[in-house]
C-alpha cells in the first residue's frame, strides 16, 4: 500500500509540473460551497456532491442519487459568483454538469497615469462544463471535469477549454481518504494581443471521518496542501461536527494569505435538502466574505 500511495502522489506531481501560470481569472479563482468555506477550503478529500465538479471530480463517485447544488459567493470589491450543478449515477459511472457566472464591478479604466479614470468597467467569467467519475480499483476513484470558459473585461473577450483531473483513495485506515487534484489545464484565446495563461494549481489532501459518535455527533478532520504555480502555496485545515445527522458546525484555518486565515460555518440537513453557510472574516479592514449553498436530493 505504501508503494501505491507513493505512485499515486508522484503521478499527480508529474502532471502538475507540465505547466505554469501567471493570470488569475475571477471565475476560476473563487471557490464554491458553504461547507468548503466553513472548513477552510480543506475539501479535496471531502468533496462528495455536485460541488465535486469544482473541487475534485473524483468525488462524484460518492453521489448515490440525483443531486442538484446551488451556491452563491459574496466576496470583496463587489465580486459576486453563482454556481449551479447536477450529478447522478449511471451504472458504474457517475456524471455531472454545471454552470457558473462571476461578475466583478467597479474596475477603473485608464489609458495612462491619471487621477480620475476614463470609465468604470466590469469583468465577467462564464464557465460551463461536464464531469465524470469511476472506480478503477477497489481503493481508487478517478474523475475529470471538462470546462468551457468565456472571459470578458471591458470590450475585450477570450475563451477556451479547461480540464481538471482528480482522484480519491481509500486507505487501509478506516475512514481515512487521500486525494489529489490538478486544475485548469488548457488554453485560451489571446486578449490584449497577449497570450492568456491560466491559473494552474494542485491540491493534495486528506480527510478522516471518525468512526462512531463522539459527543453525540460525527466528526470530519481534513487538510489540503494547495500548490499554486503562479501564486503562493497554502496549507488548509478544517473540521466538521455533525449532530444527529442534521446540524453541522464547522471551522477552518488557512496559512500564507494576507487577507484571510480563520473560517467558520454551519449547515442544516432536512429530509431531502441541505443548506450550508460559510463565513470568512478578512484582514486589512475588508468586509467579510459570505458563501451560501443549497443541496437537493431527488
Amino acid at each position: 500500500m505504501k508503494i501505491r500511495i507513493f505512485a499515486f502522489l508522484l503521478l499527480f506531481t508529474f502532471l502538475a509540473s507540465a505547466g505554469h501560470a501567471q493570470t488569475r481569472i475571477s471565475g476560476l479563482a473563487l471557490e464554491v460551497g458553504g461547507q468548503a468555506a466553513g472548513m477552510g477550503e480543506a475539501y479535496s478529500a471531502v468533496a462528495s456532491t455536485p460541488m465535486a465538479l469544482y473541487w475534485n471530480p473524483a468525488g462524484l463517485n460518492q453521489v448515490s442519487d440525483v443531486q442538484i447544488a446551488m451556491a452563491h459567493n459574496q466576496w470583496i470589491l463587489n465580486i459576486k459568483s453563482d454556481f449551479v450543478a447536477i450529478a447522478w449515477p449511471i451504472r458504474k459511472i457517475h456524471v455531472g454538469s454545471f454552470v457558473s457566472l462571476t461578475n466583478v464591478g467597479g474596475i477603473e479604466y485608464r489609458e495612462g497615469p491619471s487621477e480620475n479614470p476614463l470609465a468604470t468597467v466590469g469583468e465577467t467569467s462564464f464557465i460551463t462544463g461536464v464531469g465524470a467519475s469511476k472506480t478503477v480499483l477497489s481503493w481508487l476513484d478517478v474523475g475529470i471535469t471538462l470546462k468551457y470558459l468565456y472571459y470578458k473585461i471591458f470590450l475585450n473577450q477570450s475563451w477556451g477549454m479547461v480540464l481538471d483531473g482528480g482522484a480519491q483513495m481509500r486507505t487501509p485506515v478506516q475512514g481515512l481518504i487521500a486525494a489529489a487534484v490538478i486544475q485548469n489545464l488548457g488554453k485560451m484565446k489571446p486578449i490584449y494581443n497577449e497570450k492568456m495563461k491560466l491559473p494552474r494549481q494542485m491540491r493534495l489532501g486528506v480527510a478522516y471521518r471518525m468512526p462512531g459518535r463522539i459527543l453525540h455527533g460525527n466528526w470530519i478532520f481534513a487538510s489540503d496542501y494547495f500548490i499554486g504555480f503562479s501564486s503562493k502555496n497554502h496549507l488548509n485545515f478544517g473540521v466538521e461536527y455533525k449532530l444527529f445527522n442534521q446540524l453541522s458546525l464547522r471551522a477552518g484555518y488557512q496559512t500564507n494569505y494576507e487577507i484571510k486565515s480563520w473560517h467558520a460555518g454551519a449547515g442544516f440537513r432536512g429530509h431531502n435538502w441541505q443548506i450550508d453557510y460559510g463565513f470568512v472574516p478578512l484582514n486589512l479592514g475588508l468586509d467579510p466574505g459570505h458563501r451560501v449553498s443549497l443541496l437537493f436530493y431527488l
